[in-house]
C-alpha cells in the first residue's frame, strides 16, 4: 500500500480490485464486487462515474458491481452567528 496526497484515481482503483478479484478466484467466476464510497457528494459522484465506466466485459467477469454509498455533507457556517 502507498499512501499518497490528493484523491485517489478511483478509476484505476476500482480496475485493479475487479482484476485482482477475478485474479484471485481461479477458475470460477466471482459473484460481484461491493465498492463502499463514504465522504463528501463529490467523492461519492466520483466513484459512480468510475463504477458506470466499467465495461461491460469487465462487469460481467467481476458477476456484476455494488455501491454502497454514505455521503457527508457540511454546512457552511454562518457568518451571522
Amino acid at each position: 500500500m502507498t499512501l499518497a496526497a490528493g484523491r485517489p484515481r478511483l478509476d484505476q482503483v476500482l480496475n485493479n480490485a475487479i482484476s485482482r478479484t477475478i485474479r484471485s478466484v481461479g477458475r470460477g467466476k466471482p459473484s460481484g464486487l461491493v465498492v463502499g464510497v463514504c465522504g463528501p457528494l463529490a467523492l461519492a459522484d466520483e466513484m459512480v462515474t468510475a463504477v458506470n465506466g466499467v465495461n461491460s466485459q469487465m462487469r460481467d467477469d467481476i458477476g456484476g458491481i455494488e455501491i454502497i454509498e454514505e455521503c457527508v455533507y457540511v454546512l457552511p457556517s454562518d457568518p451571522a452567528n
